[in-house]
């Protein structure tokens, strides 16, 4: 009876911590035939008193003694588990599971790289092929005749760009002074300004701009001999920015407008003929204004003239969208143990939006002020304002990634 007893209460043990069987310890063999001399014995009369029998029986029920216990083998006495080789067959089924999920992820990466390098890869395919595409603007102002002198400049430079080399150099939209007018004075400006004011705003990616009774000019400068006429500056003259894009304006845009140039010059013997062709020519300054060649007068209303903005302007955009996408991986352990508290979902959803908009805030600071460390110059187009665009713009970067 003593025995059945101590397993019951055992048993009981053995219920009350099922929770936190790892901790509990198995008897070993040797342990159990220990105990179960000991039921036994207890079970044998050893004092010749009755009395004293009946306490030590109550003593063994109400009071079991725990015997120390050995390592365990594992959960409930299980075996440890045994380690299996990779390609056995009791692994085959976790193998094929792998395998379907590597061909799995590789699919989508090569699907991601696809895509977006493609675009960037394409943006360079044929690159010559299309430049003809770029929007070039051209107004003549050279149009009419005067005193029985033709718009000599005027004309050549319409023939020059109606030819095929030149079509396949850029989109040119040529305008008449006189349509082009009308276009200036909606924008309340000068021809001269709404040309600089187009290309300003991206419409274009240039302008050439064949200055007013340009032909009749040089006619005058020609008869009169006068030397300090630049017939260059009075000519032609050529609008573009190269802060817009210098990679760009270097590679494609200024190198298109230096072919219609070359163009031109090839035009300008005939030009000069026909302008002089009822002056004579005598005097060392006739000579010498008839001898000076015309060329184009780039102006680069936005020069890049600083070096360092090439950092920010190339690589700066590459490092700024790896620092945007290592901040998610950076603060990976706090939002996961925000999200272990017994928080609200739509409270989280807040706080790793808030929280991302906060680094960024921050970051994007860091990054205006390296810049500015440098001495760039913020206050070309915005003023004293520029440094709050540049980190604005920064931000807003960031957060769109």
């Amino acid at each position: 009876m003593n025995s059945d007893k101590s397993e019951d209460i055992s048993n009981n043990s053995l219920e009350r911590d099922n929770d936190t069987f790892m901790e509990e310890r198995q008897p070993t063999p040797h342990q159990k035939v220990a105990a179960a001399a000991n039921d036994d014995s207890s079970a044998t009369p050893v004092y010749g008193d009755g009395q004293m029998n009946s306490s030590s029986h109550e003593k063994q029920q109400t009071s079991p003694v725990r015997q120390p216990s050995a390592p365990s083998q594992g959960p409930l006495g299980q075996h440890p588990q045994q380690h299996v080789s990779f390609f056995s067959k009791e692994y085959k089924p976790h193998r094929l599971q792998i395998h379907k999920r590597f061909v799995l992820i590789n699919t989508l990466m090569a699907t991601l790289i696809l895509t977006a390098l493609s675009i960037y890869w394409g943006s360079y395919y044929n690159i010559n092929d299309n430049l003809k595409e770029l929007k070039m603007l051209v107004v003549i102002g050279d149009e009419n005749t005067i005193d029985g002198i033709p718009p000599a400049f005027g004309n050549a430079m319409e023939e020059v760009l109606q030819r095929p080399q030149s079509k396949a150099s850029g989109d040119w939209h040529i305008f008449k002074e006189s349509e082009f007018k009308q276009l200036a004075e909606d924008h309340d400006n000068t021809i001269r300004g709404e040309i600089i004011r187009r290309v300003h705003h991206q419409l274009y990616w240039a302008a050439i701009y064949v200055k007013p009774n340009a032909s009749y000019n040089y006619h005058q400068a020609l008869v009169n001999g006068d030397t300090k006429y630049n017939a260059s500056d009075n000519t032609v003259a050529v609008y573009y920015e190269t802060g817009r894009d210098f990679l760009a304006m270097r590679s494609y845009v200024t190198p298109q407008l230096q072919k219609i140039q070359s163009m031109w010059f090839s035009e300008q013997p005939k030009i000069l003929t026909q302008l002089s062709e009822n002056v004579t020519i005598e005097s060392t300054a006739q000579k010498q204004v008839f001898s000076q060649p015309i060329h184009f007068t780039m102006v680069d209303r936005i020069p890049f003239t600083n070096n360092v903005l090439s950092a920010p302007l190339q690589v700066g955009f590459i490092y700024m969208i790896i620092v945007s996408f290592f901040q998610f991986n950076f603060f990976a352990e706090p939002h996961q143990k925000v999200a272990k508290t017994p928080v609200k979902r739509i409270h989280y959803v807040a706080y790793r939006y808030i929280s991302s908009l906060f680094s960024f805030f921050f970051l994007s600071l860091i990054f205006g002020l390296i810049t500015l460390a440098y001495q760039v110059k913020f206050t070309a187009t915005y003023g004293k304002s520029g440094f709050l665009v540049y980190w604005s713009i920064a931000f807003l970067t960031m957060s769109a990634v």
